[in-house]
Parts: C-alpha cells; structure tokens; sequence
C-alpha cells in the first residue's frame, strides 16, 4: 500500500462511483478493519482521478499557447504519470498548427536570433 496515491486512489476513484452500494462500504470496512496501514490511507482521502489545469507555454516561434494540462496516474506502470497538453480554444490550435506547419528551420530560427542576441557574448 506504499503507493496509496496511484493504486489505492484508484480504488477510491471507483468507490465514489458506488457511494452507499452495500458491497462496496462492506469491502471498504473489511479493509479498513483488516489492515490499519489501509485503514490510515483511506482516511487521507487520496484520490487518483485525471486533474486538468491550464497552462500557458510560450514558443518563440509562435508566441503564447493557452493549453489545459491532464494529469493522469498509469495503473500498469508503477509511479508512472502521464501528461496531456490540448489547446484550450481555436486560437491556441491555430497557433499549434501554425507550429506543426513550420519547417524545422523556421521552428528554430527565433530561438538562434534571440541566442545570438542575448548570448553571444558569453561564449
């Protein structure tokens, strides 16, 4: 039960989803009164379920892109988190496919410049 977040927050994620089914509060009190360490891990409430927030990711080459950012725990790969950025209107997508568009070149061509700019002069 070390990794009470990612495992046990799972199963927390699907008790909420049966909350007051009889089979479910019955497992949940075996638990608890078979093993204090679960007992102490339920009581923190832990949860694992996708969290969103939004972002901003700023690209040289294409200014500012407002992103929501999911979290997400992967129960077959222990201590394994998984990201997703996804634009959060049509102007971050435009913005993205403008990015997917450019060549490599023209991608890395603002980061040169501002390189060149600022940091000539240290190397």
């Amino acid at each position: 039960m070390g990794c009470f977040t990612s495992d046990g927050g799972y199963l927390r994620g699907a008790y909420g989803k049966n909350l007051g089914d009889p089979m479910w509060e019955g497992f949940i009190a075996e638990l608890c009164a078979e093993s204090e360490s679960f007992a102490s891990l339920w009581a923190l409430n832990d949860a694992a379920v996708p969290a969103s927030r939004t972002k901003s990711v700023r690209n040289l080459a294409v200014g500012e892109l407002e992103m929501f950012l999911t979290s997400m725990s992967l129960p077959s790969v222990p201590n394994a988190w998984m990201q997703v950025y996804t634009p959060v209107d049509e102007v971050a997508w435009g913005k993205l496919r403008e990015l997917l568009a450019m060549s490599v070149e023209e991608r890395l061509r603002p980061w040169a410049e501002h390189r060149e700019l600022y940091h000539a002069a240290a190397g």
